[in-house]
């Protein structure tokens, strides 16, 4: 029992230890993007694990400068819906939350209705305003207008006198320029200078003449400044406008289940930088991986070609299968008639015996099964006795029947696979009758597209593999010990069988001198070495090079200076695997123009040790946020199996390094999106008791942060900190942009006696949850995209693990204002005229404006007008 106990303990203890490494690699890699892109008040929200991109559904052409406004409907509505998801407002999250920005603001622009008690005097103003422009005066002609149309009159007068003598200065400008060009002619443009200072004079007094009616009879500037004080835009228009807009802009998305509206990502060549920039030589440890990922799309192909060539023949005229039809009718005609032939010749009772007989012999007792099949079973007793067909008068003649009946069937084997290929047919008719069998053709031609496209790739990335494996570079390891920094341990990894390396010394002192010793055998031994690293360096550099006893290709050296340093080339050893160390940032690759949005994150074993320590004690401080209350699709679903445990403990204890290239894209919704409207809520009512975020605080980065770091409950924490009373915020943020990872590695530093181990880490994190340290990985699906496979593999001393594709990290969160608008009030009441009814009755009786000359003239309001209609 102690023992047992013990090793509960362990367990724990391992799982524990697991469980703050990984939380320690989740909380790295949140705090590195975030520091990398996050600035402002905006939140990372990160999804966990990530979600995988097909980097081909976003392509388009891009050569045309407005080729954003004329792309693909299929691409801007998957843009649009992958910027239209809402997630839970906390550091980090598993999934959308099922709701969409689009439904969610059109719910919320419909509960806001417009305060009009705030313009109650200024409608009271306009009215009396617009009663001075419509008051019609007579100006002696007999016919009274208003002064607005005085004014519009007038001015119009002045504007026709101008444009006529602009007209009439070009035209004569263009006669005198046409006869001075012409010899002999006498004129020249000082004609036309003379002509415009003796007319032009005058013409622009009868212009300014004109100007001044508009000004003293037409009230121009009075007019103006008027129009200038009623041509005010309120913010209930603002609302309207904002409702106009989403209604010019949506369209019913392809599978007609929602509505769609333009959206712009940036930069707009975002999805060329999606791309992988793997190439072979990233890939030589993962041969086998690639090759059966190859196996599995062509067998995809293969069945996705099979269900379209079946899909084309439902979807043609029918003639198919009414010829199938007749072929079967033919056939089962000619069986039917040979099976006559029997019962007349043996009797009804022997064929049916023989029947069930048959049926016994073939899977399902499916004829054509039987038809397939050379020969029978001779008939016995005992399973003619189990099956009650043991009668003494058809004991004798059973046996010819069934070979009879065998013989008729194997002669109809034809009619018998049309008869199957006609029922499957028929059933497929059926289910085309209830969808839509050319939506179902375009998707599979789709598929088929991509598959091919994925097959080429693995083609041409599985054969550059092949070349790089065929010729494996050795490598050379140079480690300075730790202690005294003049000794040096050179090894030769992989166990070459032939070839040289070389060592690159480097002198630092007044300047830096560099050196390469010439080629050394794989096997050389400590005089060899010494004498070539001599042969490079001053007599008295070396001190001694020794060959540890019982090692092999295995020196140390030890230098008289501590400033030399050494690097080793092992490119010319004979090796039977790559030794290569490969690079956690791939280098090679084809990068396009769009690659130059991404930046490189590099996540170091010693990172991670320091913050896996700090998980317990400060993780608040480290993160920001409380990462052990978090789920995480590598965690211990299954760590209570004790195998699974130490591999994964086995796994986490060595040296790992994280790499991956991240870039952030941001949403442009244009104007059918207007967030405005949140910092105008004061001004609105609501009818239903919806808000968008919590009235009595503003909710910022900074205190969701602080509250994600309670030790206890952090997400209810987080949850109370969203609501507005009993009730909860619908849009307290909103996703701006997204942060996309690609080309991801993770190398562990393992030997090969230990590769496997790690292959059971990584499959058994796949299947908890679906990831690996957050990311989104596949292995055997032959359904996925190439994008998001993920490649692994042994070379060297390091264990690989990359996933190529493109995959969204997580998204960029604006928090929405305070809601403070207010619960609706009637604006018309039976017992009273409220403010703002007054207020519009204005318009119906203006106050009055003093007659001309009047000395005493009292206002009429609103409330000395006669009692009014109230029906």
């Amino acid at each position: 029992m102690p023992n047992e106990n013990l090793d509960s303990v362990d367990s724990v203890d391992s799982v524990d230890s697991v469980k703050k490494k990984k939380l320690a690699i989740v909380g790295l890699i949140y705090k590195q993007v975030n520091d990398l892109l996050g600035a402002g008040n905006q939140l990372f929200s990160m999804q966990f694990p990530a979600q995988s991109l097909n980097y081909r559904q976003y392509q388009y052409d891009t050569n045309d400068c407005s080729s954003i406004l004329t792309r693909p409907y299929t691409i801007a509505e998957a843009e649009f819906r992958l910027s239209d998801q809402l997630f839970d407002v906390y550091p980090i999250t598993q999934a959308p939350t099922g709701e969409k920005l689009s439904v969610v603001y059109n719910t919320l622009l419909n509960n806001y209705v417009p305060s009009l008690k705030p313009f109650a005097a200024y409608f009271r103003d306009r009215a009396g305003l617009s009663k001075f422009l419509l008051q019609e005066k007579n100006h002696g002609n007999g016919t009274p207008k208003s002064r607005i149309d005085w004014c519009k009159e007038l001015y119009n007068q002045y504007l026709q006198a101008k444009l006529e003598w602009e007209t009439d200065k070009n035209l004569t400008f263009d006669e005198i320029k046409e006869l001075s060009e012409q010899e002999d002619s006498g004129v020249t443009l000082d004609d036309y200078a003379r002509w415009l200072s003796s007319q032009g004079l005058v013409r622009e007094e009868e212009l300014n003449n004109f100007y001044n009616d508009a000004i003293v009879k037409g009230h121009f500037h009075e007019v103006l400044t008027i129009l200038g004080y009623l041509n005010v835009s309120s913010l209930a228009e603002e609302l309207e406008l904002a409702k106009q807009r989403m209604r010019h802009s949506m369209r019913l998305s392809l599978d007609e289940s929602m509505l769609v509206y333009p959206v712009q990502f940036q930069p707009s060549n975002w999805f060329q930088g999606l791309a992988p920039n793997l190439s072979p030589v990233d890939l030589t440890m993962a041969h086998e991986t690639i090759r059966d990922l190859l196996r599995a799309k062509r067998r995809e192909l293969s069945r996705a070609q099979s269900d379209l060539q079946v899909l084309e023949m439902i979807s043609s005229n029918g003639d198919e299968i009414k010829n199938l039809e007749t072929k079967v009718a033919e056939g089962k005609k000619k069986l039917s008639d040979a099976e006559t032939n029997l019962v007349e010749k043996y009797g009804q009772a022997a064929v049916t015996a023989a029947k069930i007989y048959l049926s016994t012999l073939a899977e399902g007792g499916s004829l054509l099964a039987l038809a397939e099949m050379d020969t029978v079973a001779a008939v016995d007793l005992k399973t003619l006795d189990d099956l009650g067909l043991s009668e003494d008068q058809i004991l004798e003649e059973l046996q010819t029947v069934v070979t009879q009946l065998h013989n008729t069937y194997k002669e109809q084997k034809e009619v018998l696979q049309q008869a199957e290929e006609l029922t499957y047919l028929k059933a497929q008719l059926a289910r085309a009758k209830s969808h839509d069998v050319q939506f179902e053709k375009i998707n599979l031609n789709q598929h088929i597209r991509e598959l091919r496209t994925d097959i080429d790739e693995l083609g041409q990335l599985i054969a550059g593999v092949y070349r790089e494996k065929k010729n494996p570079k050795g490598s050379v390891t140079v480690e300075r010990d730790k202690n005294d920094k003049k000794k040096w341990m050179i090894q030769l990894p992989g166990s070459p069988t032939g070839g040289t390396f070389k060592l690159k010394v480097k002198i630092q002192g007044e300047t830096i001198q560099s050196q390469t010793s010439s080629d050394i055998a794989f096997d050389a031994n400590d005089t060899a070495l010494s004498n070539a690293l001599k042969a490079r360096l001053e007599d008295n550099a070396v001190e001694n090079v020794t060959m540890p006893s019982g090692s092999k290709n295995t020196w140390n050296v030890t230098f008289r200076d501590e400033k030399i340093e050494m690097s080793g080339d092992g490119a010319g050893l004979t090796v039977a695997e790559s030794t290569v160390e490969l690079p956690v940032i791939p280098s090679s690759g084809n990068i396009t123009e769009a690659d130059g949005m991404f930046m490189d994150v590099v996540i170091k074993s010693t990172e991670i040790a320091d913050s896996s320590s700090k998980v317990e004690t400060a993780s608040a401080s480290e993160f920001g946020w409380n990462v052990r209350g978090w789920f995480f699709s590598a965690g211990g679903q299954h760590s209570s199996l004790q195998a699974s445990t130490d591999a994964e403990r086995q796994f986490f204890e060595q040296d790992i390094t994280i790499g991956f290239r991240v870039a952030k894209v941001t949403f442009d919704r244009g104007g059918w999106f207007n967030p405005q409207i949140f910092k105008m809520s004061h001004a609105f009512y609501r009818l239903a008791d919806l808000k968008a975020s919590p009235s009595s605080q503003e909710i910022t980065k900074d205190k969701v942060l602080e509250a994600a770091k309670a030790k206890d409950n952090p997400s209810g924490k987080v949850a109370e900190l969203l609501k507005d009373g009993e009730n909860r915020s619908i849009l307290p943020a909103y996703p701006v942009g997204m942060v996309i990872a690609k080309d991801i590695t993770i190398k562990v530093r393992l030997d090969a006696s230990q590769s496997e181990m790690a292959r059971t880490v990584i499959e058994n994190s796949n299947t908890a949850g679906g990831g690996f340290l957050g990311f989104s990985c596949t292995y055997s699906s032959a359904n996925s995209s190439t994008s998001d496979k993920t490649f692994f593999g042994q070379q060297g001393d390091y264990f690989y693990i990359r996933i190529p594709g493109p995959q969204i990290l997580g998204y960029y969160l604006q928090f929405v204002p305070p809601d403070k608008a207010m619960p609706y009030e009637a604006i018309f009441q039976e017992e009273k005229d409220t403010e703002v009814e007054k207020a519009l009755a204005a318009y119906d009786f203006p106050p009055q404006l003093p007659s001309s000359g009047a000395k005493d003239q009292t206002v009429v309001t609103p409330e000395k007008q006669p009692e009014k209609d109230k029906s």
